[in-house]
């Protein structure tokens, strides 16, 4: 809530850095969009530090890190101290408390992982809409020192929540319903492996109660802590790719939507703040929706071409921003933008596991992590750019309308290989006597086993 509060209320923020350090609007716009860009990007040695350290430590660590951050920015003389305070100190914190937060939905739950990630994300969006109210009035009665102590204040919350994380390994459930199998009692709490192999056997030499037995050996050292190999699966870059585009677009329109409000002149300041309160509320409102969607029997086998058609929704209203005129239209267009986003973003991990398994979520994860930070390190410094060129923001949002279309093509074109391919195995699997019955048993030498 903290992490997403921060992200959420960066337009505000780019306005009081502007007011503060009278810096170009691409220079300011770095500040925000380095500490949510490492956030991101640092997703890989985040999930490889949960590996060695357990995800709860780090979490515990993140919320230190992050409200040092906070306290240091305050009392920053200069722009330069505020990239090292805000932009890369405050990044690392936030990227060490949200990809283990993420990794232990995973894990912690098995069945009705979409439900579970929308409601979790739904506090997320509370952060984003509290945050977004928060910290006007903070910079209002506490002045721009004072504000960002209370913010580090509210930062060190995250050191409770994660102690609240306890670490539950992937093998507990199944070490307790095995209790009188062959396992070694000092392997009960540790990760094991099975070690297997695909025998070709006929279908009737063998029942399945015979196959139901597993033995487990102890191989917790050959743990790695990155996985990059992931990136060979063809349907998982071109994700990646997609999300990398999808986020340097939202973060440009999460930054520059409040001075777009006050450049069109609806409400003035109270308008520019309404408009990312009535975003987040509306994202809110669609992760909650969402969660139960792609739980729906009917839209399981396809939530990931369901995700990939939300996008194009989005993309439709990212023109339409810039067009507006009224308060009334730039609400609707707002709530629209929003109910699109926490259709889709939420379930990001969801996606992860439809394309590569519920094993691969705690590396994959990382790396589109890592992927989405390269987009946020991009897209508000282009937009502010431009914007300098220009002295408009509403390119903002058509040169965020472009990048999402195009990540929203990239991944349905790999979404029609995919589907191609799997028609054509299905059809040389049917053919009669084209591949024997294959059994897949588990063996381990005797020697690993206690008498």
């Amino acid at each position: 809530m903290s992490i997403s509060g921060l992200d959420g209320a960066s337009g505000i923020l780019f306005l009081k850095f502007t007011d503060r350090y009278k810096q170009s609007a691409a220079l300011t716009a770095w500040l925000g969009s380095l500490a949510t860009a490492l956030r991101l990007s640092l997703g890989p040695l985040a999930s490889g530090l949960s590996n060695r350290f357990t995800e709860r430590v780090l979490i515990m660590a993140s919320g230190v890190i992050l409200s040092l951050s906070m306290v240091l920015t305050g009392l920053s003389p200069n722009v330069i101290y505020v990239f090292l305070s805000f932009g890369i100190l405050g990044g690392i914190g936030r990227s060490f408390a949200f990809c283990p937060s993420i990794v232990m939905l995973g894990i912690y739950f098995e069945e009705k992982l979409g439900m579970v990630t929308g409601l979790s994300g739904t506090g997320c969006d509370v952060g984003r809409f509290a945050m977004s109210l928060l910290v006007p009035l903070l910079f209002r009665f506490f002045d721009f020192q004072g504000a960002f102590i209370v913010m580090g204040g509210i930062a060190l919350q995250i050191v409770v929540m994660g102690a609240l994380m306890r670490p539950l390994f992937v093998n507990q459930k199944i070490s307790e319903s095995n209790k009188g199998s062959r396992i070694r009692p000092e392997l009960k709490n540790k990760c094991c492996n099975v070690s297997s192999v695909a025998v070709t056997i006929p279908e009737n030499s063998i029942t399945i109660e015979e196959t139901k037995e597993e033995i487990y050996t102890c191989d917790e050292d050959k743990t790695p802590i990155f996985n990059f190999s992931l990136l060979k699966e063809m349907r998982f870059v071109g994700f990646c790719i997609t999300m990398l585009l999808t986020t340097l677009a939202e973060q440009s329109a999460f930054v520059f939507l409040p001075a777009f409000s006050e450049e069109i002149g609806v409400l003035g300041k109270i308008g520019s703040e309404y408009t990312l309160a009535i975003t987040s509320v509306f994202i809110t409102l669609a992760k909650i929706i969402a969660g139960f969607i792609y739980d729906c029997r009917l839209v399981r086998p396809y939530r990931v071409y369901f995700f990939n058609a939300l996008m194009f929704g989005q993309v439709t209203v990212s023109f339409v921003i810039p067009s507006v005129k009224t308060f009334t239209q730039l609400a609707i267009a707002c709530a629209l933008y929003g109910m699109f986003s926490g259709l889709y973003t939420a379930q990001k991990s969801v996606v992860i596991v439809d394309i590569l398994g519920r094993d691969k979520l705690k590396y994959s994860y990382g790396i589109l992590m890592m992927f989405q930070g390269i987009g946020v390190l991009l897209g508000p410094p282009l937009s502010g750019l431009v914007k300098d060129i220009n002295g408009r923001y509403d390119v903002a949002f058509y040169i965020g309308g472009v990048c999402m279309l195009v990540g929203s093509l990239i991944m349905f074109i790999t979404n029609v290989v995919y589907y191609v391919r799997s028609k054509n195995n299905n059809k040389q699997v049917d053919k009669p006597g084209n591949l024997p019955k294959t059994i897949q048993i588990s063996i381990i030498p005797t020697d690993n086993l206690k008498s």
